[in-house]
């Protein structure tokens, strides 16, 4: 009903949610057809679920959302390289949508990957004022920005998994570097 064009520009870049819950509550004819929403609703769900099944496979217990779901952290500018990407790019498995506290934001209109994580937060503190020693953080990649470096990608999974390292300011290493002429 919106045309083509409109909904192109429009689907992916925001949600509809309360005018989609809207819709269906009132089974709204105009929107849905004559037979009503509760047959389009089945219907969408029968397709989705064949779409999810050809890809996950029969077994519903082994689906995962982070499988069409991964945090893509883009490297610059090797990340729209396509031969370059996959060793350049750091891809997790990821949570959350729009609705939930861990955001994980997806653009449904992307044609290749409608449901891979666009938006998060690539980094999460907690500081512990009272005691500064105690506070922690995680990085959506990891320390290093070097991809060779085994440290580049050492965050990613604990950052999926909601985990935190120690964030200390007091260490009990010392480094020092004395540069001579």
């Amino acid at each position: 009903h919106l045309g083509a064009d409109r909904f192109k520009a429009l689907y992916g870049k925001r949600h509809f949610r309360a005018a989609v819950e809207g819709i269906l509550k009132r089974s709204d004819p105009f929107w849905c057809g004559a037979a009503g929403c509760p047959v389009q609703v089945s219907a969408a769900l029968d397709r989705a679920l064949s779409r999810i099944a050809a890809k996950q496979g029969q077994n519903m217990s082994a689906w995962r959302w982070g499988a069409w779901h991964p945090a893509i952290s883009s490297h610059k500018p090797f990340g729209k390289v396509p031969l370059l990407n996959t060793l350049f790019d750091v891809r997790t498995e990821s949570a959350g949508d729009l609705f939930t506290v861990n955001v994980g934001q997806y653009w449904a209109n992307d044609p290749k990957e409608p449901f891979a994580n666009r938006h998060a937060a690539s980094m999460r503190a907690v500081y512990d004022l009272a005691d500064p020693e105690q506070s922690v953080f995680i990085y959506q990649t990891g320390q290093s920005g070097h991809v060779f470096d085994t440290r580049s990608r050492s965050m990613a999974s604990a950052w999926a998994a909601g985990h935190y390292r120690p964030l200390q300011q007091n260490s009990t290493a010392v480094h020092r570097l004395t540069l001579t002429p």
